[in-house]
């Protein structure tokens, strides 16, 4: 199974293979800026980025004929690339998987101890896993759009692969999408302690290592009206390792202004992770609100330079270029 989607990866890496022509290949167009592929996805369209869209749902990979990379920079961290690739009607992408842990990401679970020193010294969320997302559009005329999407997500360790899928639609200025996919978690407990038993992890699980399957399940909903998009968007992960759910819960809007694209996004978040001050482990800290805001400049539908504040949870500054052949 594996190998059949690394495969389908590799086709739409050919060029030509299953073109089909998109208005933007004949005419050079207002709406084929870089800013203005935000408005092509069927849903999600006021997250900064394809790589943030098709991370929460693999519908929203875009489908845009040709190769493209987004590249994200923050100090003290290497860059953080996704690439993509599409053919009009069916499109593809190699997703970073910083972007777990991220503002507009799932939260995958860490040992406090870990995500504590962690964002003390500015470090991005890094796991090994490949993600693979695929999308293909069922529906593409002036007032309706339907997309579907298959994502892949293999874990060394693990050395399985987990799927799932999603859809994408558009009706007018409407837009819904929704997404449920498996994926692994792996722990290296070594002489870490519970807060919530005050034992070693590795006691408790008789193991150096934890590993279980999980789920996620994401849901958003938007409105566009004219150069504005506005999203609600929700991520739920139910996890054995926590004693409680996951949620993240997303308000997010972009508007385009000639060249430009903004945006803000508020996230708030739900669940049981612990503060620790002086190595002491304090009351769980249930909720957790943080604020995103981007700016980003088209230079002309091939080139996207971007600036963005808090986008890893690390309340940092982020630069960011995407290109598009």
């Amino acid at each position: 199974m594996s190998m059949t989607f690394l495969l389908v990866i590799m086709v739409l890496m050919v060029p030509g293979a299953f073109a089909a022509k998109d208005i933007c290949d004949i005419l050079n167009l207002k709406n084929c800026t870089g800013v203005s592929k935000q408005g092509r996805r069927s849903s999600s369209q006021s997250l900064p980025s394809t790589g943030t869209a098709g991370n929460l749902n693999p519908a929203n990979v875009s489908q845009d004929r040709g190769l493209g990379a987004e590249v994200i920079f923050q100090p003290n961290n290497p860059l953080n690339a996704s690439i993509v690739t599409g053919t009009g009607r069916i499109g593809g992408a190699f997703l970073s998987t910083s972007l777990e842990n991220s503002f507009f990401g799932n939260r995958v679970v860490e040992l406090d101890v870990d995500r504590e020193t962690r964002e003390e010294n500015d470090k991005q969320y890094k796991t090994k896993k490949i993600t693979l997302g695929l999308s293909a559009g069922l529906i593409k005329n002036k007032n309706y759009g339907l997309d579907i999407g298959l994502i892949g997500k293999h874990h060394p360790k693990v050395k399985k692969l987990r799927a799932g899928g999603g859809l994408s639609g558009r009706a007018g200025i409407f837009t819904m999408g929704f997404s449920y996919y498996a994926d692994d978690l792996f722990l290296n407990l070594y002489n870490v302690v519970n807060p919530n038993t005050g034992g070693l992890y590795s006691t408790e699980y008789n193991s150096p290592t934890y590993h279980e399957r999980f789920f996620v399940r994401t849901f958003s909903a938007g409105v566009r009206i004219k150069s504005l998009f506005i999203d609600y968007g929700i991520i739920s992960t139910r996890y054995k390792f926590l004693a409680e759910p996951t949620s993240v819960r997303l308000i997010s809007a972009a508007f385009i202004y000639k060249s430009f694209l903004l945006n803000f996004a508020n996230r708030t978040e739900l669940s049981p992770y612990w503060t620790i001050k002086d190595n002491v482990y304090l009351i769980p800290k249930k909720q957790r609100n943080e604020n995103y805001g981007g700016v980003q400049y088209s230079v002309n539908k091939y080139f996207l330079f971007g600036v963005h504040y808090n986008y890893f949870l690390l309340r940092e500054l982020s630069l960011s270029a995407t290109v598009f052949f």
